[in-house]
């Protein structure tokens, strides 16, 4: 029996297996130790503690744990570069809407302008003066007593106006 046991103790050894009485009594102890310590562990408990935080403790993994974390990363690094692009073509859609809107005030400004510029027109359509100016130009009217000279350079001219309107009559039409 005693050969047996020494057996037992020795493979528990070699592989590490421990029973379950034994991990009872080593968890009892460290939790006493922990609650009551000594005077030796009170003193010398603030220069572990530093000596804790400028060590850095590597852990090994297993095979697993380490596929699992590469796993992870890649996860994590897909996931960032997803987010990183939907951010960009955002960015990029923001940058063309401000364009656009820029583009359209500036259009918006000038329709205002011209509006301004119609509305004067307007109120000048109706003055005795624009009328008499437009017959003028437009009609060749003159007031009774005066001659109205067409230079040849005018003439030439409004043929030109005439065929151009002919020209572009036809193709109103089909």
């Amino acid at each position: 029996m005693k050969k047996k046991q020494k057996r037992t103790e020795k493979f528990n050894k070699k592989y590490g297996i421990i029973s379950l009485e034994e991990e009872k009594k080593l968890r009892d102890k460290e939790a006493e130790e922990k609650t009551l310590p000594s005077e030796k562990e009170e003193e010398r408990a603030p220069v572990y503690a530093v000596e804790k935080k400028t060590k850095k403790v590597e852990k090994k993994l297993s095979p697993r744990e380490a596929v699992k974390r590469k796993r992870k990363r890649k996860i994590y690094l897909i996931f960032g570069a997803v987010l990183l692009i939907l951010v960009a073509f955002s960015l990029i859609n923001i940058v063309k809407v401000k364009m656009e809107e820029r583009d359209l005030k500036k259009e918006a400004q000038e329709l205002a302008e011209q509006k301004e510029d119609l509305e004067e027109e307007l109120t000048l359509v109706n003055t005795p003066g624009y009328i008499e100016q437009q017959a003028r130009t437009q009609l060749h009217l003159v007031m009774p007593g005066e001659i109205l000279y067409i230079l040849p350079e005018d003439q030439e001219k409004e043929e030109k106006k005439e065929n151009r309107e002919e020209q572009e009559t036809p193709e109103d039409e089909n």
